[in-house]
């Protein structure tokens, strides 16, 4: 059943892409609260991510000047997945 799921999954996408409604409904208080916050920010970007790669991270160094911003160049989407070491050492704050 499991592996059925995912074979059939696109019978189902419409139903799952309604966080690009999300986001745009909800866009001024979620970057407002990213803008607002006093709690230190850290993003780990994928910059090959077909859907929010280099743009955006353009567009967080733009309104997020304060927050810390690995950007890496051969990583796309799955950061964590793609290059866990320098996900990990991010977390860490240790990156070289």
């Amino acid at each position: 059943m499991q592996h059925q799921l995912r074979v059939d999954g696109e019978r189902i996408a419409h139903r799952l892409i309604h966080y690009i409604t999300d986001r745009r409904e909800n866009e001024a208080r979620w970057v407002g609260a990213l803008e607002s916050t006093t709690v230190p920010l850290a993003f780990t970007w994928g910059m090959l991510d077909p859907i929010s790669g280099a743009h955006m991270a353009t567009r967080i160094a733009e309104r997020l000047p304060h927050a810390t911003l690995l950007t890496l160049d051969e990583v796309a989407h799955w950061p964590m997945l793609e290059a866990p070491r320098a996900v990990e050492r991010a977390i860490l704050g240790t990156q070289p």
